[in-house]
């Protein structure tokens, strides 16, 4: 498909969008794959000469950023995540939505998109959706939120209500849940035991590697469900390298459930895996901005051609128009020469018929009266 023909879907026809990484780096966060500046390749020991201990990886051996959103480090290492997140969260909170953020949000306010399910943990997509919240899922979670541990209480303050948290992180420490510090009050007043009380710790709503959340999981499925049931024409895919394993589930579904449907891929590195040479109709290799940037220059030439095309119709005759005239003062030649309808004609004058011409003659009237009729 030529890029004319993709723009001519999306501006027609209802999509879903799937978004990485790749639509926030031109907003100032980096991907965890592009190269060595990929957070994944950054490794810890800019923020810390400790030596992680891992699970996964063993023991002293050093990690580098993917190891940082593993579940197991929270066990092991605990301060360093929290150290790594609250500089992540201190980065975000100066970036701005990029021209791809907006030119989703555009869609969604035009009726086009008919859901935006993204796998970043930035919530710059939340900035900039107005009043269409749920038009966005956030299949990893919100960066910007916290949750405890323990009672699942999620505070959506930014990390500084009703303390500053960021403090507390940046300490290598995890704050404990405001709830549950309260819980355990209620049960001295009550005169219970607080020792048998265990206070749950608050660590940002995202989804780490091994990690399973089952709210997140089963609201995206139930979402997924009820917009394919709305037959989108398009599946848009943005800047991911499609790494994520249920990721490649979402696209199968797609694939198997909108038979006539278009799976196309904008991203600056192209896939080569034989699997997704199947399933991906066109891949075009090119960052998200730039392909925003040719469709909003597309759609601008669209506008300014249909604008003028309806300025301008086709010549017709000239009508002269009348104006406050009462038709009944006027004659029958005026009439006939304004083409206007008189309001009656005169009917037309009907020679009688004389008695030889007469169907009913002398003979026949004679032959009805003998039949008495």
């Amino acid at each position: 498909m030529e890029l004319n023909e993709i723009f001519e879907y999306l501006y027609h026809e209802k999509s879903i969008i799937l978004t990485g990484a790749g639509i926030s780096q031109s907003s100032g966060i980096p991907t965890f794959r592009c190269n060595e500046n990929g957070i994944f390749n950054q490794s810890i020991d800019k923020n810390s000469n400790s030596t992680i201990t891992s699970k996964r990886k063993g023991n002293g051996i050093k990690l580098k950023g993917k190891d940082l959103f593993d579940v197991s480090i929270l066990q092991t290492n605990p301060e360093i995540f929290a150290q790594f997140i609250n500089q992540l969260h201190t980065k975000i909170q100066t970036c701005k939505p990029s021209l791809t953020h907006k030119f989703i949000q555009n869609l969604i306010d035009n009726g086009k998109c008919i859901r935006n399910y993204t796998q970043n943990i930035d919530s710059l997509e939340l900035n900039h959706c107005n009043n269409n919240i749920d038009k966005i899922i956030q299949l990893h979670g919100n960066i910007n939120n916290l949750k405890c541990n323990k009672c699942n209480t999620i505070i959506t303050s930014n990390w500084n209500n009703p303390i500053n948290y960021k403090e507390i992180f940046a300490n290598g420490i995890f704050p404990e849940c405001p709830e549950c510090l309260n819980f355990q009050k209620l049960r001295l007043l009550q005169g219970k035991r607080s020792k048998s009380f265990i206070t749950g710790i608050l660590k940002p709503d995202i989804l780490l590697y091994g990690e399973f959340n089952h709210e997140l999981t089963l609201n995206f499925i139930n979402c997924f469900q009820k917009d394919l049931l709305q037959t989108p024409k398009i599946l848009l895919i943005m800047g991911t390298s499609l790494k994520v394993y249920g990721i490649k589930n979402l696209i199968k579904e797609f694939k198997s459930k909108i038979n006539q449907g278009k799976i196309i891929l904008i991203n600056k590195e192209r896939l080569n895996n034989s699997i997704w040479n199947k399933l991906i109709d066109e891949q075009i290799i090119m960052e998200t901005d730039e392909f925003v940037k040719k469709f909003n220059n597309w759609k601008e030439d669209l506008i300014n051609h249909n604008s003028q095309y309806l300025n301008t119709p086709p010549s017709t005759p000239s009508i002269q128009k009348i104006n406050n005239i009462n038709i009944n003062n006027i004659n029958s030649n005026t009439k006939r020469k304004l083409m206007i309808t008189p309001e009656s004609t005169p009917k037309k004058k009907v020679k009688p018929l004389n008695n030889d011409e007469s169907p009913l003659n002398k003979n026949g009237r004679n032959i009805l009266k003998q039949l008495k009729i």
